[in-house]
This record gives C-alpha cells, sequence and structure tokens, in this order.
C-alpha cells in the first residue's frame, strides 16, 4: 500500500514538472500576441516579420526534435528535458534586455527548446507512469500547462506596466520551472520494467522514418499547430484592426479561445475514447476548428463572438492531446520507439507553426486579416484530408490488442 502511494504521489509531482515545462515554455511566446500593436512600430515589424518573431521559438525544436526523442530512448527523459529547459530559460532571461529585432528574434528562438524537448517524449514518459489507456487523459490534463499559459498571457499581459516587466514575469517562471524538473522530478518509476537494451541510433529513426502512421500523425499536427500559430499570432491585432476593439478586450476575446483550449485538451481525449474512431473524431473537430479560424471573429462582439470563439478553441484543443498520445499507441512504436517517433511527429509540428504563418500565410494574405484568418481555416481543411490516412488506434479492442503486441515486442 504505501508502495503504490509513493507510486502515485512521484506521478503526481510528474505530471506538475510537466505541466510547468509546457507553462513556461508557451508563456513568453504567448505575451508577444497582445504587444503586437507596441512591439511592431516599436522595432518597424512587417507582418511577416512579426510572425518569424512570434513563432521563432519553433526554430531550435525543428532542430533538436528527432535528436532529443532518440538520445530520450538511450538515456532517459529526465536528463534530456532538463537541458532544453536549462536552455529555454538562458533565452528567457536573455530576452529581458533585447533591444532590437535581432536579439528578440534569437531569445526566442532559445525559449521554445524546453517545451519542444518535452513534446518529443511526452507519449513516452507519461506512459512510463501512467497505463496505456490513460495515456491521452493525462496527456490532455498536463497540456493544461499549455492552453493556461496562453490564456494567461493573452489575458493580462496588456494590463503589465512595460513590456519588460512582463518579459521578467516571464523569466522568474522558467527558472523556478528548471529548480522544480531537477529537484523533485524522477526519470521512471522505482519498480518499472528494466530498458530493453539500447540500440544504435540509426535503429530507432529507421523503424520510425517507416512507420506511416507515425508520418501521417506529424503531417495532421503540422496542420494543426499552423493554423493555431496563425490564429494565435494575428487574432488580437485583427481584432483591434478590423473590428476596431480595444487591446485590452482584444485581449479578452483571444483568452476566450485559449479557455476553451483548456476545456478541450482535458475532454478531447474522453470524447475520443467514446467515440473509439480516430478518423471520424480527428475529421469532425477539424471541420468545426477549420470554419471558426475563418469566421469566429467576425461574429458580432459579445456572447456571439465569445461562443464562436469558444467552439473553434475547444475543437482544436481536443485535437492535440489525441495526437501526441499516438506514439505509444502505434503498434509498430510502442515504448521503445516512441521518443523518436515523438521527435519526428514534434519536428512536423513545428515546421507548420513556423514556416506555415511565416512563410505561406503572411506573404500571402500580407496585412489583408480577412485572408490571414481564411488561410487558418484551409490548414484544418488540409489536416482533415490527411486524417483519412490514419489508421483506427482507440477502440477498446484494438487498444488490448496494441498493448499485447507491444507487450511482445519488448519481451
Amino acid at each position: 500500500m504505501e508502495k503504490n502511494r509513493l507510486r502515485a504521489l512521484n506521478g503526481l509531482i510528474v505530471g506538475v514538472g510537466v505541466f510547468l515545462v509546457l507553462f513556461a515554455g508557451h508563456y513568453p511566446q504567448y505575451q508577444l500576441s497582445p504587444l503586437a500593436y507596441k512591439i511592431m512600430p516599436m522595432f518597424k515589424l512587417t507582418t511577416s516579420q512579426f510572425s518569424a518573431v512570434f513563432t521563432a521559438a519553433s526554430i531550435a525544436p525543428i532542430l533538436l526534435a528527432i535528436v532529443s526523442g532518440t538520445l530520450a530512448d538511450r538515456f532517459g527523459v529526465k536528463i534530456v528535458v532538463g537541458i532544453g529547459v536549462i536552455i529555454a530559460a538562458i533565452g528567457t532571461c536573455m530576452r529581458v534586455f533585447a533591444d532590437n529585432y535581432g536579439t528578440l528574434f534569437f531569445t526566442m528562438i532559445l525559449s521554445g527548446c524546453g517545451f519542444a524537448v518535452m513534446f518529443s517524449n511526452f507519449s513516452k514518459f507519461i506512459g512510463t507512469w501512467f497505463k496505456r489507456e490513460n495515456i491521452g487523459k493525462i496527456i490532455g490534463i498536463c497540456m493544461l500547462g499549455t492552453t493556461l499559459s496562453m490564456t494567461v498571457a493573452s489575458a493580462t499581459t496588456a494590463y503589465f506596466p512595460s513590456m519588460k516587466s512582463a518579459y521578467i514575469t516571464a523569466a522568474v517562471v522558467s527558472v523556478f520551472t528548471v529548480l522544480f524538473w531537477f529537484l523533485f522530478v524522477q526519470n521512471k518509476p522505482a519498480d518499472a520494467p528494466a530498458a530493453p537494451p539500447a540500440q544504435p541510433i540509426i535503429k530507432y529513426l529507421g523503424v520510425v522514418f517507416k512507420s506511416k502512421a507515425v508520418w501521417v500523425t506529424g503531417i495532421c499536427v503540422m496542420g494543426v499547430f499552423g493554423s493555431d500559430m496563425t490564429l494565435s499570432a494575428f487574432l488580437p491585432v485583427a481584432l483591434k484592426t478590423v473590428r476596431g476593439i480595444n487591446p485590452g478586450l482584444a485581449g479578452i476575446m483571444t483568452a476566450m479561445f485559449f479557455i476553451s483550449n483548456l476545456c478541450g485538451v482535458v475532454l478531447g481525449p474522453v470524447l475520443f475514447q467514446k467515440i473509439g474512431r480516430t478518423r471520424l473524431f480527428m475529421i469532425v473537430m477539424g471541420l468545426l476548428t477549420a470554419f471558426g479560424m475563418a469566421f469566429a471573429w467576425l461574429a458580432p462582439q459579445g456572447v456571439p463572438m465569445g461562443a464562436a470563439l469558444f467552439v473553434t478553441g475547444f475543437s482544436m484543443g481536443s485535437l492535440i492531446p489525441v495526437l501526441l498520445s499516438f506514439p505509444m499507441l502505434i503498434p509498430e512504436i510502442g515504448p521503445v520507439y516512441a521518443g523518436s517517433a515523438g521527435g519526428l511527429i514534434v519536428t512536423l509540428e513545428q515546421l507548420g507553426s513556423f514556416f506555415i504563418p511565416t512563410y505561406i500565410i503572411a506573404p500571402i494574405a500580407g496585412s489583408n486579416y480577412h485572408i490571414i484568418m481564411y488561410l487558418a481555416g484551409v490548414c484544418m481543411i488540409f489536416m482533415c484530408l490527411v486524417a483519412f490516412f490514419l489508421p483506427e488506434l482507440l477502440t477498446k479492442s484494438k487498444l488490448n490488442f496494441q498493448a499485447e503486441k507491444v507487450t511482445s515486442q519488448r519481451g
């Protein structure tokens, strides 16, 4: 009994640690959106340049995600993620002193290392501590760190007395996260089975790169995050510029989108299990998000706009933890290769987060916020089309079959 309580306590601490990594990783980024009306004229930025700064946190993960996932498969999640959060904290602290576009851009790159390394190993780490059928639910709960940071940053940043004070707050959060991670979080349960013998890195990558399910999952994540980054970057300034809403209220309306994300990331995996059909769930939620991205911001001010943004955020939030749980559920991947698979998926996610808003949507749309939002919806339509090729992963019988198959692989 005492052993079970200790494991449960350590599992709770792991969840809190993951929550903090995700919160600290996204909070600095989403402080930029409510400050866009100050940052853009201060540094004389175009919409493409601001999009580049906002999505710069995605650049380092593009380079590090596969490597970090593979290293975690060999050396354990704690040390690899720990290095990532240290780099992120350094970047967030340096941002306090950024006084030009180049410095701000570079510090935002560094700030993305922690959460990206965590995303690469999300499914693997949670699967080590919790039952396989609960992976999606626990990921959803931990991802409250992401959505809560977005919500808090969007709703409160405009009310800080200065940009520097907002940046200092983010730096303090980052340093606290580093301390918590190294002092309290354990790599795996004491009674966890011994890990299989380490394999050459090329072996991990070979299995992952041959998996069609991993590639399809990654492309779906790329579409979701490309759309999400576009809305997150431009919704507040679009509401101010096109709809004439003051910055404080625009931040609150944007926060409504993120608040509904909070609900989606928690309830989405539950709905996914109830529905039991992967493609049906992905396509229905994807279509709801697509139309919301394109049209919710045009709804009448007040309750109609809040409700439209809530539905949009909920449907998108439902998709993310489900997709991130797939590495542990794909039969040919499982716990042995989940880090490497997560790394490939996160690489595609970050490519979508950075290149789609910055180098596709912004150049096409320019300063036309109507077109920007329509194209964000198109990204989700693209995701729905790709989702037709996803395997069915989460009916109860298939989940049990996969668990047996993965167990036999490990044996």
